[in-house]
């Protein structure tokens, strides 16, 4: 049987088994879509193997766990950038901002806001200005500048996460 045959056989299980490990988060979705290509990336002789022996969705399982609880062995506030956890889970903060947190400005505070913003931007490299603006425009979505690129997710975290240090050093 076909890998492709074989996830889109188990893909809806894989879909429900993710609501339950990740206890019905909004991520569950892009959980089952890791735990699908974890499974793809196995190898087509693996898979079959696998899912011959009735021991695939179990695997599949196991994967969703890890991928939703595990930290790689990196203690608690150290950097990990290497799981589902991390990339997603840990920065699904960035996109639950409250309009009433949002400072309303006047027209003199606002462009006093975008000279610092222009004044921060001309001191990154043109490579981090331009990593920052791809950024931007997918929608601060690190899954579709990934795809964009052709650069993988971890990687990606890694170089934002320095412009962002950089930015808030030289605004501090």
């Amino acid at each position: 049987m076909k890998a492709s045959d074989i996830i889109k056989d188990i893909s809806q299980e894989v879909e429900k088994m993710c609501e339950v490990v990740s206890s019905n988060h909004s991520l569950k979705h892009d959980l089952s879509q890791e735990v699908l290509l974890s499974l793809l990336e196995k190898g087509e002789d693996d898979l079959n193997d696998l899912h011959d022996r009735g021991k695939l969705l179990g695997y599949a399982f196991r994967i969703a766990y890890l991928k939703w609880n595990s930290n790689n062995g990196v203690p608690v506030g150290g950097v990990n950038n290497s799981n589902f956890k991390a990339v997603y889970r840990d920065y699904d903060y960035i996109n639950c901002v409250e309009l009433d947190d949002v400072l309303h400005y006047s027209t003199e505070e606002a462009v006093n806001a975008q000279d610092q913003v222009n004044d921060l931007l001309r001191k990154l490299t043109t490579l981090e200005r331009r990593v920052l603006q791809e950024y931007l425009d997918v929608n601060l979505k690190i899954t579709n500048f990934a795809n964009n690129s052709g650069i993988s997710r971890s990687n990606l975290k890694v170089r934002l996460d320095a412009i962002f240090d950089k930015i808030r050093n030289d605004r501090d």
